[in-house]
């Protein structure tokens, strides 16, 4: 005689499913499929009410880089980007020089393209404040198939509608991304400097496809490590400017964890907070922690206290390759963080020309380290982008 014990029966594909929580024999599963007559994938500890399952579920798909990409690192010796201090590695050229390379009319067309996605960008307005609360099933959409579709930039896709030139990486799990390029920012930053240094508008984000993979119970989080509000002056902080872009696509962030070593009066920080902010915004006024056990560490956090359902973005920028790169390798050799992380955004400081009296001797390893570095990580599952 079988022990009562406490079930949740879910439908899946017409056949009732029993989910026990953590308390299921090998033996029991098989009574209980042979006595509902189902698959054994049905039986799940972790089948959720909406379409959370999947996202954990979803097949592992490799990444996809575009041809450029390719291209390039397929190149960076011949482009000159291996070199270190003092014969730094000139990644402008490549935009400037029609002879520097069999990309040139590619890069440029790439540009027109990203011009024409940044102007749906900014028209771009939301149907929804907060898409979660939009994914709960209905017979109507079971699993949020509009509420999806509604974030698509055009109608066609971002590769068949904007980037015809097929020049977009494509991620394991987060959708399209930025090719990884050279200039390791703004490809304005080549021509006008002043302008385009702090701006974020050559990143790409497919929000669509991180729709898809959230649910109405997802948690939405951005970590800032390096998170001083008033380095800019009195322009807004990048950081500040990317929490808003995902706002804008109906994402707002439940928890906002800025890490940042200088001494500020949590007064002055949160005074200079937008007031939507306000309420998720924690201040946490000490140094990042590289060790993986340190009570400090950030990645740490996020593994103890979130999971692959949750939307997580990480932006990393303490300029300190002493505590960087350990975060880095940290966030790419671990396994359980290439399902927990989403998004990462990383100022990597590399030997490169165009940025020696910005970065200074704060620098190690050269632009094709920097390179490798990004595809390892979007290969291990992370949409990982250069940060400003």
């Amino acid at each position: 005689m079988v022990q009562a014990i406490p079930l949740r029966l879910l439908m899946l594909g017409g056949c009732a499913v029993a989910v026990l929580h953590n308390m299921m024999t090998p033996s029991l599963q098989g009574y209980i499929r042979s006595s509902l007559d189902c698959p054994t994938t049905a039986v799940s500890q972790t089948a959720g009410l909406d379409h959370a399952s999947s996202r954990v579920a979803a097949p592992f798909k490799p990444y996809r880089s575009a041809p450029m990409e390719d291209y390039i690192l397929k190149h960076t010796k011949q482009l000159g980007y291996q070199a270190t201090s003092p014969n730094s590695s000139f990644c402008c050229t490549i935009w400037n020089d029609k002879k520097a390379s069999t990309v040139y009319d590619d890069l440029h067309k790439y540009v027109r393209e990203l011009g024409h996605y940044y102007e749906r960008v900014r028209n771009f307005t939301s149907p929804f404040t907060d898409l979660r609360k939009a994914l709960v099933s209905s017979v109507a959409d079971p699993d949020g198939t509009s509420v999806c579709d509604s974030l698509e930039l055009h109608p066609n896709g971002l590769v068949g509608g904007i980037f015809q030139s097929q020049q977009l990486s494509e991620t394991t799990r987060m959708g399209f991304v930025e090719p990884l390029l050279p200039s390791l920012r703004h490809i304005g930053f080549c021509s006008n400097k002043a302008k385009f240094f702090m701006n974020l508008d050559y990143l790409v984000h497919d929000f669509a496809a991180m729709c898809r993979r959230m649910s109405s119970t997802s948690r939405t989080v951005f970590v800032d490590m390096g998170a001083s509000l008033d380095f800019h002056g009195d322009k807004a902080s990048p950081a500040m400017t990317l929490i808003k872009l995902y706002a804008q696509f109906g994402m707002p962030f439940d928890h906002i964890y800025a890490y940042e070593v200088t001494p500020t009066e949590p007064d002055k920080v949160f005074r200079l907070l937008p007031d939507e902010m306000q309420a998720a915004y924690h201040w946490i006024n000490v140094p990042v922690d590289p060790d993986p056990d340190g009570s400090r560490n950030p990645l740490r956090m996020l593994l103890e206290n979130y999971g692959p359902e949750d939307l997580i973005v990480v932006k990393l920028d303490i300029d300190t390759p002493s505590v960087e790169m350990p975060m880095v390798e940290q966030l790419l050799n671990n396994p359980r963080l290439h399902v927990l992380v989403d998004q990462f955004y990383f100022e990597h400081h590399v030997h490169m020309a165009e940025m020696e009296r910005s970065w200074g001797k704060k620098v190690n390893g050269s632009v094709h380290d920097s390179l490798t570095l990004f595809h390892a990580l979007r290969e291990k599952g992370v949409a990982a982008h250069h940060w400003v």
